[in-house]
């Protein structure tokens, strides 16, 4: 006999995704037709209310003229932050981590829910840009990744903040360290998207400078 356990680690997991079926479902649609990740199923938290119901309707009509399932959790109050939190949290433990979150669509005391439960767990963000028409996809992973650089690299950031451009020779000499550390350092930084490379191809006849990203300069405060 399998005990619940077992049970779970056995269980086949669909990759899913979530979103919240607010008036709009256009804002939860058009995400769905990009095919984020292989996504088969979508579940739809959502109230009673006529709109967010119709709302369902449509996007479960959308979905199956694609081949993903749906899945819907009925909850009382859409702004209700610790109800939105409790659910997915739930649904997580339950189903496994879902592929992405669509923080598009519902009111943004919902978003502010999901959004905090994925960056907690590392769970991709999308978003739908209706002025451009275009999807945005958040690796909220990053976010992690950049505080563990901070803590880490933190004389080197606050070093890059001195001047614009750097090169390896450059900062090396500035923080006393040999060149081979740096361009670790540098390499680290430049895959976290903290910095990026403005000038040459790295090589001996062409060293490159690099700088700090816009990213990196609003993380810092700057």
């Amino acid at each position: 006999m399998v005990n619940d356990q077992g049970a779970k680690e056995n269980r086949i997991i669909i990759p899913y995704a979530i979103a919240i079926a607010g008036f709009n479902p256009e804002l939860i649609i058009r995400p769905l037709y990009s095919g984020f990740q292989g996504t088969k199923k979508l579940v739809l938290v959502h109230t009673l209310h006529e709109k967010s119901l119709e709302t369902v309707s449509a996007v479960k009509q959308t979905s199956a003229a694609i081949g993903i399932k749906t899945q819907e959790i009925i909850i009382n109050d859409v702004f209700d932050f610790f109800e939105i939190y409790a659910t997915i949290e739930k649904l997580i433990s339950d189903s496994g981590k879902p592929v992405w979150i669509n923080v598009t669509s519902g009111p943004g005391v919902a978003i502010a829910a999901m959004s905090l439960i994925s960056v907690e767990k590392s769970i991709p963000l999308v978003a739908y840009d209706k002025e451009l028409d275009r999807i945005v996809t958040i690796e909220t992973k990053e976010l992690a990744q950049f505080y563990h650089i901070k803590k880490r690299y933190e004389k080197t950031l606050n070093k890059l903040l001195e001047k614009e451009e750097w090169s390896l020779e450059e900062l090396a000499s500035g923080l006393q360290k040999s060149i081979s550390s740096i361009s670790r350092q540098v390499t680290q930084l430049k895959n976290a998207k903290l910095i990026r490379i403005i000038k040459g191809s790295g090589g001996p006849n062409s060293p490159y400078k690099f700088t700090l990203t816009l990213r990196a300069r609003g993380l810092l405060g700057i």
